[in-house]
């Protein structure tokens, strides 16, 4: 959609689009046409406000109901199939519909050119007629020039934005439910070498994101004007795959599902060592849950529907029937059903939502429902750039994405050995820590540490989470407890047992290469156990080892001080002393990727650890397998040789004992100068 276009623009298809577009694919797209924006010839004679508005809309969309009364000054083209007819041609908001059902992607260019005198009234009614948009009803999306932004983080230089024209800006967008999709490249889309302004840019309602399995919007070169050329990719094209086992907490809900998860799991009998049967047990029992969903839980949103077409059916009768016992004990079940399958559809959607600040008042499941849609747009990759080449195919960017997490996983052989471990670090940690470390543990002390930790954290490759675990502990104890202790009797990590998925966090706003996403580790929960007890056992030795000058991770540390400290240095390092300050930066990026093992083992053994806690360490370390989900598709699965992984609730600890011992270096060469 083109909203504020400083002059009468019209719609024509063009050739010379590629030019710009094909910068950003490596695979050919569908036959589609092409739009761009030209300036009509002033000659014309127009009784028409000076700005055009373009909405594209999906078959599945209804327009008949577009207010009438605008001047026809604008020739359609359809954008997504040379056979669809042109819709509405008489209003100021023009609808192109895609009505050709075989065309699964498409790319709409916006390209502004020449642009005429903008006035503030012209945008002020075009605001009153997008806000009548409403009566469009189905998937719709609106992009271009709007002439105005969100907030004054989209305006850098020159004077504060006027927030008159934010606010009205923010309650068009509310008023007509649409959402603004996430635009990656430059931050700012137009500039006049003193102000730089994200004036363009792309909103959708909720259909129109839950259409399309990738949706993205780039910029393009600015090349013919002080705007940057949009670019909206859609597309249908996605690998259907069978979606992953994810245990659902709105499954502990329903009534004797703790009696259900008890027959299931007497009815399994497997043989070999604790850990197998714990993840041969589970990984039956998630079939199970499966089918045992599907017929008594199903379509939760579906349920909803149904129970409140029930309850307004009973409520219906009562004032044209008359009142009645019966009518009523039925209006009370069907109100009890409704509030169920309400209070399921909202424990579902808080899970997906991730929102954990969300605890009393209403159950917002609308609000919760366009959390899930906004985080899946800003987590999606829809394109990564690659030694100057955009990849936006997403078998491309699958393939990239684990070529680079294998190499940076992969350990290098290049290593310098400083040989300076063993005569840095003293021996500080004693016989009667070491038998703690190695202590087996307890029932107790395994249900205590199931209980501390996160039970709705994302699972990981079993589906199973902690709230699983806390609420079947009666039932499923006793396999968890031998199989936790089998690691603390000799180290014995179970092959597969230790598998992860990465989950790829955007850094910043506007992601463009790898390097711009932070990888997260999602480990199953009954190995993260054993992990958790490790760090509560290793944590208040590490505190006492630790370098005070660390604060990171550590209980009783802040990491604020070091950040004042730093603060505090920088402003006497110009103090005249005998012989003289210096100040030494660290770049550290990727250093959790990317630390060598046997330097950390070096370390460890050098601080006292004993060789029997080093090599359970070592164990947990190479044990680990990796797959990484790229845009809800799990691909690869490969090992690592080096470096810790993001999420492992033992990886900060072991980071910091060895920048510890950096540390030590530092100081043991100064004393040698």
């Amino acid at each position: 959609m083109c909203w504020g276009i400083e002059s009468l623009l019209v719609a024509r298809p063009i050739t010379g689009i590629h030019s710009h577009a094909d910068q950003r694919t490596t695979v050919p797209l569908p036959s589609i046409t092409d739009v761009i924006l030209e300036q009509v010839d002033p000659s014309i004679a127009l009784d028409v406000p000076h700005t055009v508005v373009i909405a594209v809309a999906q078959s599945s969309s209804s327009i008949s109901n577009v207010p009438p009364g605008f001047t026809k000054h604008l020739e359609l083209i359809c954008t997504a199939s040379a056979s669809a007819p042109p819709l509405e041609s008489n209003c100021d908001m023009v609808l192109l519909e895609n009505q050709d059902n075989e065309v699964t992607s498409t790319e709409l260019p916006l390209m502004p050119l020449e642009e005429g005198k903008f006035t503030p009234v012209i945008t002020k009614r075009i605001k009153k007629l997008l806000k009548k948009s409403d009566k469009v009803k189905g998937p719709w999306t609106v992009f271009g020039d709007f002439n105005c932004i969100l907030g004054a983080h989209e305006k850098r230089g020159s004077g504060p934005p006027s927030s008159t024209s934010c606010l009205d800006f923010q309650q068009m967008c509310n008023s007509c439910n649409l959402l603004d999709i996430p635009t990656k490249g430059l931050a700012y889309t137009w500039s006049n070498r003193r102000t730089d302004v994200r004036l363009d840019r792309a909103l959708g309602n909720i259909e129109w994101v839950e259409s399309w399995a990738y949706l993205g919007c780039f910029t393009l070169t600015k090349a013919m004007s002080d705007h940057c050329p949009i670019l909206l990719s859609c597309s249908k094209l996605s690998i259907i795959t069978k979606s992953p086992f994810r245990f659902q907490s709105l499954w502990l809900q329903q009534p004797n599902f703790l009696l259900l998860v008890q027959e299931l799991w007497d009815t399994l009998q497997f043989y070999g060592c604790p850990q197998f049967i714990l993840a041969s047990k589970l990984r039956a029992l998630k079939g199970m849950l499966r089918t045992w969903s599907r017929s008594q839980v199903g379509d939760v949103h579906a349920r909803v529907i149904e129970s409140k077409a029930a309850l307004d059916m009973v409520q219906a009768e009562i004032p044209s029937l008359g009142p009645s016992v019966n009518r009523f004990n039925r209006e009370d079940k069907a109100h009890s059903k409704f509030l169920f399958d309400l209070s399921l559809q909202a424990t579902l959607l808080r899970d997906k939502s991730r929102i954990r600040w969300l605890t009393d008042g209403d159950i917002n499941t609308s609000f919760l429902h366009n959390m899930v849609k906004m985080q899946k747009l800003n987590k999606s990759i829809t394109s990564l750039s690659v030694d100057q080449t955009i990849l936006n195919d997403q078998a491309s960017i699958a393939a990239h994405v684990v070529q680079h997490f294998e190499k940076s996983f992969t350990h290098d052989h290049h290593i310098m050995d400083t040989r300076l471990v063993e005569h840095v670090i003293p021996k500080l940690v004693t016989d009667a820590k070491n038998s703690i470390l190695l202590a087996l543990p307890t029932r107790e002390e395994i249900y205590a540490t199931v209980k501390a930790m996160d039970g709705f954290s994302t699972p990981g490759p079993d589906g199973f989470g902690g709230c699983f675990f806390t609420h079947c502990w009666s039932v499923i104890a006793s396999d968890v407890t031998l199989a936790i202790q089998r690691f603390f009797e000799d180290g014995f990590i179970m092959p597969h047992f230790n598998s992860n998925i990465l989950t790829l966090l955007p850094k910043l706003q506007d992601s463009e290469c790898i390097s711009d996403y932070r990888p997260i580790a999602l480990a199953n929960f009954v190995f993260k156990i054993i992990t958790r007890i490790v760090v509560d056992r290793l944590g208040p030795i590490a505190s006492r080892i630790i370098s005070p000058n660390q604060s990171a991770f550590l209980q009783g540390r802040s990491i604020v001080d070091p950040i004042v400290l730093t603060s505090e240095c920088v402003n006497l390092l110009n103090r005249k002393c005998k012989h003289g300050n210096v100040a030494i930066k660290f770049n550290i990026s990727k250093a959790f990727d990317t630390f060598d093992w046997n330097y950390l083992l070096r370390v460890l053994r050098s601080f006292g650890f004993n060789a029997t806690f080093v090599s359970y360490i070592h164990n947990i370390l190479r044990s680990a397998h990796i797959s990484i989900n790229v845009n809800g598709q799990v691909c690869g699965y490969f090992t690592c040789t080096r470096g810790v992984r993001q999420g492992d609730p033992l990886s900060p600890l072991l980071f910091y004992l060895v920048g510890s011992q950096q540390l030590r270096h530092f100081v043991a060469l100064f004393k040698l100068q």
